[in-house]
């Protein structure tokens, strides 16, 4: 006696639209999964520095300085390299040169930051794209000091997940003049105190 068996039977038509399912699915699949975004919005702790270097002809090399206390968000997505938007809010009394009589003049000065009328200085970014040579982000924002907004470029490099934060090195260069910084002084052999360009440089931790 014959035990009947039992099994699955698909002729050539039927076999061929499942197989047009399938791939369907499996394209519909890939799209959805290479549409999710690796996106997300990171804040800065307060292990990140700000600082900036200006060139004192004076004494033939720069002064460097830094603001202790400011705010930002990176909006970026670590898969692609893309930066959605920066933003950032600085607290221009937190300078810090290291010397407590240049840095009151700098607060105070009303060729310098002003801060009795002028007590932030913001960044908002507006357009980003991808130096592909080197994988460096170029940033492009509004840059504001003593009420006065001008375009810069800022270049952002993500250096990696370095125990629960990822680190960013974010640089520039800036002419001070363009925001009504313009103290400088004649020095008796010549030439000026003070150069008009700002570097600016910032190590940025975040989560």
């Amino acid at each position: 006696m014959s035990v009947p068996t039992v099994g699955f039977v698909m002729d050539s038509g039927h076999f061929i639209k499942y197989r047009a399912k399938l791939n369907l699915f499996t394209i519909a699949l890939v799209s959805l999964v290479s549409s999710i975004s690796w996106s997300k919005t990171y804040t800065v702790t307060n292990k990140s520095t700000l600082g900036f270097s200006i060139y004192k002809f004076k004494i033939g090399a720069p002064v460097k300085g830094k603001f202790k206390k400011f705010k930002a968000n990176i909006d970026f997505d670590i898969k692609t390299w893309t930066v959605g938007s920066v933003w950032a809010l600085i607290n221009v009394d937190s300078i810090d040169t290291g010397k407590a009589k240049r840095d009151k003049k700098l607060r105070e000065d009303v060729d310098f930051f002003n801060t009795k009328k002028f007590k932030e200085i913001t960044f908002i970014s507006n357009k980003s794209v991808i130096v592909q040579k080197n994988r460096t982000v170029e940033v492009k924002g509004d840059l504001t000091i003593k009420k006065i907004t001008r375009p810069v470029t800022l270049y952002l490099v993500y250096q990696g997940l370095i125990g629960d934060a990822h680190k960013f090195k974010v640089t520039g260069l800036i002419d001070r003049k363009l925001w009504k910084i313009t103290w400088n002084k004649v020095m008796d052999v010549g030439g000026f105190v003070l150069g008009d360009e700002v570097n600016i440089e910032l190590e940025l931790w975040a989560k």
